[in-house]
């Protein structure tokens, strides 16, 4: 099973060292669409789950660390005393 143009798909192919051959490919099933999104599902840590309740505010955050990793910091060896 897989992903093609944001569908699940089945496919039944057999391989030799050379050459894959194609027997079938199909739209999943409605219960093959749930086993799919199951098995390769991104399952968070019951901590993290609990600081972020839902998928946009999963989001927000990775794009604020993106942000962050991308900002160009300069750390001084000056140090003063106030």
């Amino acid at each position: 099973m897989g992903l093609l143009n944001g569908r699940v798909i089945v496919i039944v192919h057999t391989e030799t060292d050379e050459v894959i051959r194609i027997i079938s490919a199909r739209k999943a099933t409605i219960n093959e669409e749930i086993n799919y999104f199951k098995e390769t599902a991104n399952l968070l840590a019951p901590e993290v789950a609990e600081a972020f309740p839902a998928s946009d505010t999963v989001n927000d955050a990775l794009r604020l660390l993106i942000t962050i990793a991308k900002t160009k910091v300069v750390i001084s060896k000056e140090r003063r005393l106030v």
